[in-house]
């Protein structure tokens, strides 16, 4: 299916399943993307579309005008509001989509790309390894160090990404200006007053205190941990979580309601 943006774009979309309606925001891992859509289905409405960007070349978490449009109109084609669940860089996008108006009822966020301190990013010594491996020509290195040494991603999930579209993107991109500095964001946490839940793994500190900063500036914002997942966590791992936030809805009440 397809439906035009504001722009005149057609955006192609699947909806699947009944009930109040979700919107899913760059499920970023293969089993998120592949999963995670029929295994909300059997709770909630659910509506998946191809992102602006998601073909690989964005590396970055930051959504175009394009972008934002689209999401309106696929919420306006959910009947007007909608719930929403956003991945790592989706997560970011949800959370600003919200700030600007777009008619979420609750959002989901499965651990933004915020920090609470990029010093660490941002060290002279890495600094220096990075410029070396530049000027080596050792692109692969410098990545694979920036997301080890600089934010503290285990190698494993490291090797990983390598397969990824957007791994060769990366050689030729400020990876340090990736992560973005919370406090950067405090304003547009605190113009989004839909209950919010921040969900992590326990991955790093840094990600803790990130999630805890965000839950505080939010003005209705909870946390939860998920202990022992990886960063790009099988769909099944993470779906309680949604499905039970989003049922505390009253709009999901009030679908129940109409059901009956």
């Amino acid at each position: 299916m397809h439906l035009p943006s504001a722009d005149g774009t057609r955006i192609p979309y699947e909806c699947r399943g009944t009930g109040p309606a979700v919107l899913l925001i760059e499920a970023h891992s293969a089993g998120l993307r592949d999963d995670l859509p029929d295994q909300l289905a059997e709770h909630f409405t659910v509506y998946h579309h191809r992102q602006r960007g998601s073909d690989g070349k964005r590396v970055g978490h930051c959504a175009s005008e394009g972008e934002y449009d689209d999401i309106a109109a696929l919420v306006e084609a959910a009947g007007g509001k909608a719930m929403a669940f956003g991945a790592a860089a989706g997560a970011r996008i949800a959370l600003e989509a919200a700030a600007r108006g777009i008619p979420f009822t609750r959002l989901v966020l499965w651990e933004p790309p915020y920090t609470p301190d990029t010093r660490n990013t941002q060290s002279p010594t890495l600094i220096n390894r990075r410029e070396a491996g530049r000027s080596d020509g050792r692109m692969d290195a410098v990545v694979e160090l920036f997301l080890t040494a600089g934010i503290g991603l285990s190698a494993e999930f490291v090797a990983q990404l390598k397969t990824a579209p957007f791994w060769e993107a990366a050689h030729s991109t400020d990876l340090a200006a990736l992560l973005v500095d919370l406090a950067q964001l405090f304003k547009t946490l605190k113009r989004v007053e839909i209950p919010v839940l921040v969900v992590e793994a326990l991955t790093t500190d840094w990600a803790t205190a990130a999630v805890d900063a965000m839950v505080s500036a939010l003005p209705d914002g909870q946390r939860l941990a998920l202990p022992d997942r990886p960063h790009n966590p099988a769909a099944a791992t993470i779906t309680p979580a949604i499905v039970d936030f989003f049922r505390a809805s009253s709009v999901f009440h009030h679908e129940l309601h109409r059901a009956g």
